[in-house]
């Protein structure tokens, strides 16, 4: 059923000199082919090796026997000449079948000792070849024309054919009864060893340039007087990849020790399968792949480095990192050597990709109260069917005036109810009443209805990027910076997150050591992006966007941050998306900005940018949302093309701010949107801050200083003693 075996057309009349092509059909030449490729041609006998059993013939199913009549093109371009004698039968009774081959990877180098199993392996009982009598296509063959004929080796291959170039191969290279071959590289030493069970040493494969193969391959097992093989029930295949455990992948050599330094090379992937020792340097010009079979794998390091090279854990978003992934970054304060651009204790990516996909286990990412739960209470109601796990931690918002009134517990049991709500069950007992309350108030001619439903996070993923155990006290922790170094010969970079856990992160005191940094990347058009990930305990910032555009954060939280969290650096930044993010607890940092003193979850220093749907909770001395905008771009970005207090407002809309130390929204200094921001007329356009909801700020939910048609509408916000429902102009 699978093709793979040589059969032989008898006649007289054919043509050595020119090429024969011979396929197996139905009875017309317009109808769909299989063809049967053309191995040796005399002037009595032409020989072919058959492909799989054409579906568009015998149907999908390929258990049943299917016959087929024998057709015969001597040449491009000439008719097909047909055998009267006989037909040509797949059988599924006589067909090899494997199964499995174990292991399932080896080696670059081959000589990988693997165990094929499958059904009726043995080869065929001795035999002539199959026959197939065709004089009568043979006297057709001589009555055609001279310019009917072709070239030998010019054979023509039917586009719609199901032709494999790794049968194909297989069926050439095989020297004895039964062959095996992996992505067109021959296997060595076959052995049957029972007629279920086939072993083989794989062959080194070699491409061009040197270069090695990627991915899992097809398995092509034929056997003598059967043809190949079929798979069962999925593709066999097997994989040629360089372990990081094996002595092979680093030359005979012990794989690296504790302190070694490290470096993949261009053109190089290596598969980390173990967790090794702590190393001082991994430079990475090739690829690094996480194994995707491995339970746990810690990679511990002072410095991670890609040039050019790729990290990978995942294989996508719909194909993410099953096991758990830690990087430990390790490095002193005060003895850690500073690399220029990235400093130390980093994961830095120069003109490379980073792509950590982390497992879904944390959905939703964050999620609020379905009903208030008070002081004292051991379980909690909150909104969806989450797929949390027991042994998560929770930490849930303040209700308060205060941020610091927040909640965190392990999670023992989770029940999901018929209302699509989920029941929690905590270790600990809450100390602080939290809210689970819409509200609407009389008098109110809209009819908002006020969401003061505390906001409940999830920490754990199972991907984790940490700094050392001494971070908590020295305040410096890893860092992962990605930027481009604009080079003619440069790759441009990227940098894909998703439910990957950040913590003991940033920093303190020092710029640019922040725990995710998109830095002077230019426009990443949304190929990088920050998704349902979990960034707390740091010491400098959240997530930075640093003269970098159009990256996507969305469904990120923050917890017990330093600074400024969701941060744009310079002002020049534009077209970035923050959807459906929630951070509190938000701190003060007295070592970076001025503003740092009084911190901003979300922080916007251009106002042509994208916020939807996302949450403030709780800023200490600071803002939930602050749009700082100055006259034109400074730092590494600096110039005076570019306005920031004229430029044309993005979006700004459902978002809501709570429990911050003075204003849930703040526009300071300066807004005024012009059509032409850096024109110097006076051109005001309207600029529109949307269904804002602000509660139990500390001072008001909005203030602006200096802003002209900056409108608002849908802004519903409960301060001490005073309910407000705002619809109109700054």
């Amino acid at each position: 059923m699978a093709g793979g075996q040589t059969v032989t057309i008898q006649g007289t009349g054919f043509d050595v000199y020119n090429s024969t092509s011979v396929r197996v059909s139905t009875k017309t030449a317009v109808t769909t082919r299989s063809w049967c490729n053309v191995t040796k041609v005399t002037t009595t006998n032409l020989t072919c090796v058959t492909n799989p059993v054409p579906k568009a013939i015998c149907g999908n199913v390929t258990n049943v026997t299917c016959s087929v009549s024998i057709w015969v093109t001597p040449s491009d371009g000439s008719e097909f000449a047909a055998s009267t004698l006989g037909t040509y039968t797949y059988d599924p009774s006589l067909t090899p079948v494997i199964t499995s081959v174990s292991p399932i990877r080896g080696s670059t180098e081959g000589r990988t000792l693997i165990t094929i199993t499958g059904g009726n392996l043995g080869p065929a009982a001795a035999s002539p070849a199959p026959t197939a009598a065709a004089a009568a296509v043979g006297r057709k063959l001589m009555r055609q024309p001279p310019w009917a004929h072709g070239m030998i080796g010019n054979l023509f291959v039917d586009p719609g054919s199901s032709s494999d170039r790794f049968l194909q191969q297989a069926a050439a290279a095989s020297s004895g009864p039964i062959s095996v071959s992996i992505g067109g590289v021959q296997c060595n030493n076959v052995v049957q060893r029972d007629a279920n069970t086939i072993t083989c040493e794989t062959g080194k494969p070699s491409g061009a340039g040197g270069a090695k193969p990627q991915g899992p391959l097809p398995v092509v097992l034929t056997v003598d007087g059967k043809g190949a093989a079929t798979n069962g029930s999925s593709q066999v295949a097997y994989e040629y990849v360089d372990l990081w455990s094996r002595r092979t992948t680093w030359g005979g050599l012990e794989p690296p020790i504790a302190n070694d330094s490290v470096v993949i090379p261009a053109g190089t992937t290596v598969m980390l399968d173990v967790s090794p020792p702590q190393l001082y340097t991994l430079l990475i010009e090739g690829s690094l792949f996480v194994d995707p079979t491995a339970d746990f794998i810690h990679l511990q390091v002072n410095y991670i480095l890609l040039r050019g090279g790729t990290l990978r854990a995942g294989k996508c978003l719909s194909e993410p990192h099953p096991g758990k992934f830690t990087i430990t970054l390790w490095g002193d304060k005060d003895t850690a050597r500073r690399l220029p651009t990235f400093g130390a204790k980093v994961l830095a990516n120069l003109d490379g990709t980073i792509q950590l996909f982390g497992a879904p286990t944390a959905v939703p990412s964050w999620t609020q109260l379905n009903a208030t739960a008070d002081i004292g209470a051991t379980s909690i109601v909150v909104n969806g069917m989450v797929n949390w796990q027991a042994g998560n931690t929770i930490a849930i918002a303040s209700s308060s005036f205060d941020a610091r009134e927040v909640d965190t517990a392990t999670i023992t049991s989770i029940t999901q109810q018929a209302n699509k709500t989920s029941l929690i069950q905590l270790s600990s007992p809450l100390q602080y009443t939290h809210l689970g309350v819409l509200r609407t108030y009389a008098g109110d001619p809209r009819q908002n209805v006020l969401d003061m439903r505390a906001e409940v996070i999830v920490l754990e993923r199972n991907i984790v990027i940490q700094g050392d155990p001494t971070t908590s006290s020295t305040m410096f922790g890893g860092h992962v910076m990605s930027t481009w170094s604009k080079s003619p010969w440069a790759s441009y970079p990227t940098m894909q997150l998703s439910n990957v856990e950040l913590r003991q992160m940033g920093q303190a005191f020092q710029m640019g050591r922040y725990p995710v940094h998109f830095h002077m990347m230019g426009d990443t058009s949304f190929t990088s992006w920050v998704a349902n990930c979990s960034i707390h305990h740091t010491w400098n910032r959240g997530v930075t966007i640093h003269g970098t555009h159009q990256v996507h954060v969305r469904h990120t939280t923050a917890f017990v941050t330093t600074g400024h969290t969701f941060f744009l650096e310079d002002g020049v930044e534009y077209g970035n998306i923050f959807e459906g993010n929630c951070g509190f607890l938000t701190q003060v940092s007295n070592g970076m900005l001025i503003t740092d003193n009084n911190p901003a979850t979300f922080w916007m220093t251009n106002p042509n940018n994208t916020l939807i749907g996302n949450h403030a909770g709780g800023s200490l001395e600071g803002f939930g949302f602050w749009y700082h905008l100055d006259d034109n771009p400074g730092g590494a970005s600096k110039t005076y093309s570019i306005c920031p207090k004229y430029e044309t407002m993005g979006v700004f809309k459902n978002n809501l701010a709570h429990s911050n130390q003075f204003y849930g929204l703040r526009i300071h200094p300066e807004y005024y949107q012009q059509s032409c921001p850096c024109c110097g007329q006076w051109n005001l356009t309207p600029a529109r801050f949307e269904g804002l909801i602000g509660y139990k700020n500390g001072v008001n939910c909005v203030v602006a200083t200096q802003v002209r048609q900056a409108l608002h509408s849908c802004w519903l916000y409960v301060q001490p003693g005073r309910i407000h429902t705002v619809i109109g102009m700054l």
